[in-house]
């Protein structure tokens, strides 16, 4: 039988207000981040012991370090719809819903998937003498790799890099029209 041993030193406090399940340890195991409730119940991410800007909401799952530890990047919203990456303190563009979100293996590259409205054409209601059109909208799912938005899709699953960071790989769905 082998054992092991289990240390553990202080790598920093806990804001009283800290939202269960929302700790992440950066890789080389010296950074530490999570989501706690700020005033008027707002969300606001903690790093290394430092507040960091106020959102209406934090996605809680969405704190990642890059794999050198230098990197963080997490999904904040500000209103419904308008949800948007926070990559080393600057906000990105804004998205109806965001997820998956990876760093490359070098750290230097980073990835998400986007969902987006589209356009799904028009409908005319007709009312005794009255017509009214309506305009119709969906959704389709991006790739959004270092700012730049890629093909739309039906459906988007299991992003990587691979491991030089050149490509990103996904499977997507398309459907038949």
């Amino acid at each position: 039988m082998v054992r092991r041993s289990v240390s553990e030193y202080l790598i920093g406090l806990v804001h009283p207000n800290m939202q269960k399940h929302s700790l992440v340890i950066s890789p080389d195991g010296r950074r530490v981040a999570y989501v706690a409730r700020a005033s008027e119940g707002k969300d606001m991410v903690v790093v290394d012991g430092e507040a960091q800007k106020e959102y209406e909401f934090v996605k809680d799952a969405s704190l990642v370090f890059s794999p050198d530890s230098q990197r963080l990047a997490y999904i904040a919203r500000v209103s419904a719809g308008e949800t948007f990456i926070v990559l080393d303190r600057e906000e990105q563009a804004f998205y109806y819903d965001i997820d998956d979100m990876i760093f490359s293996p070098d750290s230097q590259r980073v990835a998400f998937l986007a969902e987006i409205e589209v356009s799904a054409g028009s409908v005319k209601v007709l009312w005794d003498d009255e017509e009214d059109k309506y305009e119709l909208t969906g959704f389709k799912v991006i790739a959004v790799v270092d700012g730049q938005e890629q093909s739309q899709y039906d459906n988007i699953a299991s992003t990587t890099f691979n491991p030089d960071s050149q490509r990103l790989a996904y499977m997507a769905r398309l459907e038949e029209r």
